[in-house]
């Protein structure tokens, strides 16, 4: 699908990699403990790109042709 590149998927790699327990229970109170929730931020607030705020990375990185 090509959504990421090799070095985004490796950074994204790394980033669930630390989401240990403890980790997300840092942030149990903001996440409203939620657990995907706070996995989403917890790698959210570790990317070294955030995606650009109402883009989805499948829009951002797929093209298509225009509409007739």
């Amino acid at each position: 699908m090509e959504l990421v590149t090799p070095e985004q998927a490796d950074e994204l790699d790394g980033l669930l990699a630390g989401a240990t327990k403890d980790v997300l229970a840092a942030e149990r109170q903001s996440t409203m403990s939620d657990i995907a929730f706070a996995l989403e931020r917890h790698v959210e607030s570790g990317l070294s790109a955030p995606s650009r705020p109402g883009t989805s990375t499948a829009a951002a990185t797929t093209s298509r042709p225009a509409p007739s």
